[in-house]
């Protein structure tokens, strides 16, 4: 019987025991457990890690941050300014444009005479392209006036003639500058006058 009260004892102990540590447990809760915290904090990291892939903007910071790669093309071969062509070399002053042939010039001189009612005379000059088809005008002096009293063109010796019947008074003739463009440039015919003859 002895036995039995000291099992029985036993068992109430084990039982009291087991209750009292299932309490303690249960009123401490897990983060008193040193174990359950020390397994929280590690577990915290890993939940918490964040696996991101970078944006457009990482993508545009790394891109900013990064030296642009290397063109590729080979470098220009292009000549330097002036040196293709040194200046004046490919078109030297005045070679696209030649120079005109320069102008010459000859005198000219004009006789008058009168005679059957009309005023006649000769253009002379060094060049014969100066006696034809030159213009020549006869003058009258009028108190002391030139009035053009008729007109007329040269052959091609020069001669000209202008009718004038029952001429009265003073008169001389003149023959205008002309210009004759030829191939070997510019010929300028000076104008003359002609001496006074009176009637």
């Amino acid at each position: 019987m002895a036995r039995t009260h000291a099992r029985t004892v036993l068992a109430l102990v084990v039982a009291l025991w087991t209750v009292l540590v299932w309490s303690l447990t249960v009123a401490a809760g897990p983060n008193d457990d040193p174990v359950a915290a020390r397994t929280h904090c590690e577990t915290i990291p890993v939940v918490e890690e964040k696996v991101c892939n970078p944006t457009e903007s990482d993508h545009r910071e790394t891109d900013d941050d990064t030296p642009p790669p290397s063109s590729s093309r080979p470098p220009s071969s292009a000549t330097p300014s002036g040196s293709a062509s040194p200046s004046g070399s490919a078109s030297p002053s005045g070679s696209s444009s030649p120079t005109s042939p320069p102008s010459r010039s000859y005198d000219s001189q004009i006789t008058i005479r009168y005679r059957n009612g009309r005023f006649f005379g000769v253009v002379e000059s060094s060049s014969e392209r100066c006696w034809s088809r030159r213009s020549v005008n006869l003058k009258e002096k009028n108190n002391g006036r030139s009035v053009t009293a008729g007109a007329d063109a040269t052959d091609r010796s020069g001669s000209w003639a202008v009718r004038f019947p029952r001429a009265r008074g003073r008169f001389f003739a003149t023959v205008n500058v002309e210009r004759i463009q030829t191939r070997g440039g510019e010929i300028r015919c000076e104008g003359a006058r002609s001496r006074t003859i009176s009637r």
